[in-house]
């Protein structure tokens, strides 16, 4: 009996266990090697008890029988320790391939294909859902053999023992198998029920926490310990559902096993009383019928944790075979002379009217365009598809005459540079954080780039060297966005995406940006969204989004004196190292 349902992400479990087949197989022997033990402790107690009773055996001349009943129950006490281990070597491997390929293919989406997916149940799903397959790699699939092989084991030895209490065996073993069929035949459904609870707790506590400050500022804040009670009762309830079909399963097994090995006992007991069997076989086959059902009643409680681990894998897998949309191969065009075309773009989410419908845009080399725009009108989501974060539902975006759907994303993105509206910092230092934009960036460089962006290495307390916590803490909101653009220029990519670079920052700080642009004298293709007009003005261009399409507005009168210039002479520099966007 499998622990699912599905036979596919059975099959792929069942292959990814094959990768480790050492340690399984270890596994798998070191159990049947602890049977075999099993079968020789009964055999010489029995032997021991028989001979002590019938015969009057002297402790001196128990010595030897002692003896190797003492080295026995060491073995298997040794194997008991050493077989888990085995198991547990199996699923790490397992987990750690698996956790490896799972983060890579997401990384390999990216937002355009996850954009419908919840932070908090993904990474539910990656540590939560990952660790479910423990119990099914450690212990139930060695179980398995187990549960076959040793049964097999003990019924051919208690057949050469006693063949009619070998043939009760092989009558009543089966009737466990059965009985965790009948009892047991909802725990797939009651399993992928509590897992799907436990990824929308997952994202909604996750959900909760990254939105508390505006859920504050609405007073919505005290609202929300309910909520997320609610959906923690939900997980609860199901939890509890689960563990109930679980003890019923193990309270039927155990009857089963009981009732069996009381029907061997009832039968060699009155053939012994009878004289029909001597009692120290008939002891051997009592000592043999507990080991007989104890690899069934093993399984049987691995079971309930296997069928959690087939639903974590249904969604393990299904998001494994998730393909990347529109991810093509192609070389990326050179953004230094290519000109940057949205045609016709319209991007709807589904249940929702169309942020954008129809848009069309073009930007020279080396030209600085503001993108206005009320909140929610569609700014950062025309930068998503500049990035190819977001997918548009018609139209497309064209890059020198090349679809970007049909270019290979890494070779796109290292001419990228990015400042999203909520740019995130890590634990560490001002300076790692900086090279996060570009790995090899020097000090002079991490300096330079954060004093265009208006920030003097001066003004931190430790230089480059200054301690950040998690999100940015120990900086203010300011400097936090100040080093997120500094990371975004230390790259030095000839297309900049910048979303809100002015956000926190006063009116003089928010000209230091402005002139950050100016310094980069058209080497740079520069598309910013913003809300300040002031800054808007500091572009060559500037285009407002009003009904869910672009509509460009004059600038002052100015022509675009920069538009272009990449393509008059100005010299090429090399294309940014290996680093985030």
């Amino acid at each position: 009996m499998a622990a699912g349902r599905s036979p596919s992400t059975l099959r792929r479990l069942w292959a990814l266990g094959v990768e480790t087949r050492l340690q399984l197989g270890l596994s798998v022997l070191g159990g049947l090697v602890a049977a075999a033990l099993a079968l020789a402790q009964a055999t010489v107690l029995g032997a021991l008890i028989a001979q002590t009773f019938l015969s009057g055996l002297s402790l001196g001349g128990a010595w030897p029988l002692l003896a190797v009943l003492a080295g026995v129950a060491g073995g298997r006490a040794l194997l008991a320790w050493a077989v888990p281990l085995a198991g547990q070597h199996s699923s790490a491997r397992v987990k750690a391939r698996l956790r490896l390929r799972l983060a890579g293919h997401l990384l390999q989406l990216g937002g355009a294909d996850l954009q419908d997916e919840r932070t908090g149940e993904l990474t539910a799903t990656a540590t939560r859902g990952l660790d479910a397959l423990d119990p099914y790699y450690a212990r139930y699939l060695p179980q398995v053999a187990l549960a076959v092989a040793v049964p097999l084991l003990v019924v051919i030895w208690a057949v050469r023992v006693d063949p009619l209490s070998g043939l009760v065996l092989v009558v009543t073993l089966p009737l466990l198998p059965l009985f965790l069929a009948l009892a047991g035949s909802g725990a797939r459904r009651h399993a992928e029920r509590r897992y799907r609870a436990l990824g929308d707790l997952g994202g909604h506590f996750f959900d909760v926490l990254r939105g508390l400050p505006t859920l504050r500022v609405f007073g919505r804040g005290r609202l929300q310990p309910a909520n997320v009670a609610a959906v923690a009762e939900r997980y609860r309830v199901a939890t509890m559902r689960t563990l109930r079909l679980a003890f019923m399963s193990a309270l039927v097994l155990e009857l089963a096993a009981m009732l069996s090995t009381a029907l061997v006992a009832v039968e060699v007991g009155l053939r012994v009383d009878d004289g029909l069997l001597a009692l120290q076989p008939g002891l051997v086959v009592l000592l043999l019928v507990p080991e007989a059902f104890l690899p069934l009643r093993q399984w049987g409680t691995q079971f309930h944790a296997a069928a959690d681990a087939v639903a974590a894998a249904d969604r393990i897998f299904e998001l494994l075979d998730r393909p990347a949309s529109g991810a093509g191969s192609a070389a990326a065009p050179d953004v230094r002379r290519s000109t940057v075309r949205l045609e016709g773009v319209t991007v709807a989410y589904p249940d929702r009217p169309p942020v954008l419908s129809g848009a069309s845009l073009s930007v020279l080399p080396g030209e600085r365009v503001a993108v206005l725009g009320p909140s929610g009108a569609g700014k950062s989501t025309l930068l998503g598809m500049l990035l190819g974060f977001v997918r548009p539902s018609a139209g497309r975006v064209v890059v020198g005459g090349v679809d970007l759907s049909s270019v290979a994303p890494d070779g796109w993105l290292r001419q990228v540079a990015w400042l999203p509206q909520e740019a995130r910092l890590s634990m560490g230092t001002v300076a790692d954080n900086v090279r996060w934009g570009d790995p090899a960036a020097s000090d002079a460089e991490i300096a330079e780039a954060l004093g265009t962006a208006g920030l003097a290495v001066a003004e931190l307390p430790d230089g480059l060297s200054t301690w950040v916590g998690e999100r940015g803490a120990a900086l203010s909101a300011g400097q936090r966005r100040r080093v997120a653009l500094a990371r975004a220029l230390v790259r030095r990519a000839p297309l900049l995406l910048l979303d809100e670079p002015a956000a926190n920052l006063d009116a003089e700080l928010a000209d230091t940006v402005g002139t950050a642009l100016d310094r980069l004298g058209g080497r740079t293709t520069v598309i910013l969204a913003v809300h300040d007009p002031g800054l808007a003005a500091r572009a060559d261009r500037v285009v407002r989004v009003e009904h869910r399409r672009l509509v460009e507005e004059p600038v002052g009168g100015r022509a675009p004196a920069r538009a272009g210039a990449v393509l008059q002479g100005v010299p090429d520099r090399p294309l940014p190292r290996t680093g985030a966007p």
